[in-house]
């Protein structure tokens, strides 16, 4: 597999306020939390609609969710979510936004929004084939071009307008306890490589 694309990516702050206290006493206070549940769960279920063919789904993900003092009987007066979001080009940010926005319509929310990759594709033709022809004629595998993943540094190629194609090593174990790479797979790559430097026309 090589990544031709990726999918643009939109990160969210999302702070809920209300007023801390003792929990023996909650009309004293108003709970962050409670007012923050409803609105992720809003979060969580935004139908992004249709996926762009050849690029996967919009992806949402509520990857932090804090609040709270540590004790059990403080009623927490603010709690914040993180929000990693993945779109692909049938969604674009000012609709993301507005889709979040519309979620926490309400509630006492500060929203801070980072918009930290556009979606790009590299279209078929010479530099792809290029690669995939390598490919096969070191390894003697069909290459499947694709969009998925997380995001790359190929988005700040792409926007100067440069053919990106992405080949590198397997990840399954990214991000995880004990990550890893096999030596075979450095050996194979430079293969591969310098197969398709030797074979590059201008």
């Amino acid at each position: 597999t090589i990544r031709r694309g990726r999918r643009g990516v939109v990160q969210v702050k999302a702070t809920f306020h209300g007023k801390q206290g003792h929990s023996a006493y909650p009309q004293d206070a108003d709970n962050a939390i409670h007012h923050a549940a409803p609105v992720l769960a809003r979060i969580a279920a935004i139908d992004w609609g249709i996926p762009i063919d050849g690029f996967p789904p919009t992806s949402c993900q509520i990857t932090n969710v804090n609040g709270g003092t540590g004790a059990t009987n403080v009623i927490p007066g603010s709690c914040e979510a993180l929000i990693d979001i993945r779109y692909n080009p049938g969604n674009h940010f000012n609709g993301i936004k507005g889709a979040i926005e519309a979620a926490c319509a309400g509630c006492d929310t500060t929203l801070q929004f980072d918009h930290s990759a556009i979606a790009f594709s590299t279209p078929d033709g010479p530099f792809l084939d290029l690669v995939c022809a390598g490919i096969k004629r070191v390894t003697g595998i069909n290459t499947v071009r694709d969009t998925g993943g997380g995001t790359s540094d190929g988005r700040f190629l792409a926007a100067a307008g440069v053919p990106v194609a992405e080949l590198g090593l397997t990840n399954s174990t990214i991000h995880q306890i004990g990550e890893c790479v096999a030596v075979s797979e450095l050996v194979m790559l430079t293969k591969i490589y310098t197969d398709i430097i030797e074979n590059f026309e201008v």
